[in-house]
Parts: C-alpha cells; sequence; structure tokens
C-alpha cells in the first residue's frame, strides 16, 4: 500500500561501491513497533554498475510518526538508514486559493 499522500509506494536503491558483489539482505524495524511494514524483495544481489530497486510497503491507520531502520547485511558488512513515516488523521487546507503578490495562486 503507498504511504499516505503518495502517489505509489516507495522505493530504495542499493548500488555498488568499490567492486562490491554480493547479495545483500535487507530487513526493517519500526519505531514505535509495527508489523505491517514490508521489502520487496528483501534480498537483492548488488552488482557494479548497476543498482537494485527494493519497494517499501507501510501500512497504518493509526496516526502517529513512525522511524524505520532499513538494515542491509551482507558478508561481513551491514549498513543501516532511517526513514520517517508520518501517518496523519486529518489535514488542513485554506480555500479559496491564497492571494500572493496581488496575483491568485493555488494552494501548495
Amino acid at each position: 500500500m503507498p504511504l499516505v499522500g503518495q502517489p505509489k509506494s516507495p522505493t530504495l536503491n542499493s548500488e555498488a561501491l568499490n567492486n562490491f558483489n554480493d547479495s545483500v539482505v535487507l530487513s526493517v524495524v519500526s519505531s514505535p513497533s509495527a508489523s505491517n511494514v514490508i521489502l520487496f524483495p528483501s534480498n537483492v544481489k548488488v552488482r557494479p554498475g548497476s543498482a537494485s530497486t527494493v519497494t517499501l510497503s507501510f501500512n497504518s491507520s493509526a496516526a502517529y510518526i513512525y522511524i524505520l531502520t532499513i538494515t542491509g547485511q551482507s558478508e561481513g558488512s551491514s549498513h543501516s538508514i532511517n526513514v520517517t513515516v508520518i501517518i496523519q488523521d486529518f489535514k488542513i487546507s485554506v480555500s479559496p486559493p491564497i492571494l500572493r503578490h496581488g496575483r491568485l495562486q493555488p494552494n501548495p
């Protein structure tokens, strides 16, 4: 499921550095805990000159700010990145459009 306010599920990219050529196992931990976080695929082959793409899916109806720690592990090395996911229960907008510099502008 796409993240709230996003047109599609976000993707993660991994690229080889310094001639790295191996499989990487990906895992994700959510804080606070959320059991509905999915990385697909969870195992990617990382090679020089090519990128591997992984889709992140997060589904929650509880309004909260989640910190996802995504870790990639290969034989002998491990790297992590943190991703912030904000689930909102309502939004505020202005209507009619905002008047800027004497001209009507659409809301951002």
